[in-house]
């Protein structure tokens, strides 16, 4: 099936949650004491990026923030703490994933090798 048709909506769903995925992790950056619901929002639009990556057959993409998810899933368990680290990889997922988003729409293509 070509998903051709739907790649504005797909692009234009992957902004919207890369906006509230960078405001989630400037929010954890930000205060310590909000970090499970933080951690549990940034999860929570890993999975929403993955779900909409993966029906568009982007496996990348899909691949990366699935790993989000394990992680995440890590600190909530308590086998790893809030750090500036954690901050860090972070960040540099949601540059990932923007790089991906940018490329498909520019050339259906997402360009990113994580």
């Amino acid at each position: 099936m070509d998903f051709g048709q739907y790649l504005d909506v797909f692009v234009a769903e992957c902004r919207e949650l890369l906006e509230s995925l960078n405001l989630s992790i400037v929010e954890l950056e930000r205060s310590a004491d909000a970090a499970p619901q933080v951690i549990d929002e940034i999860f929570r639009v890993a999975h929403s990026l993955k779900g909409v990556s993966s029906t568009m057959g982007f496996e990348r993409m899909a691949g990366l923030t699935h790993e989000m998810e394990h992680l995440l899933d890590i600190v909530r368990a308590g086998g790893m703490s809030v750090d500036q680290d954690l901050i860090t990889l972070l960040l540099g997922c949601l540059d990932l994933i923007e790089a991906a988003v940018d490329g498909i729409e520019s050339n259906r293509e997402e360009g990113i090798d994580p």
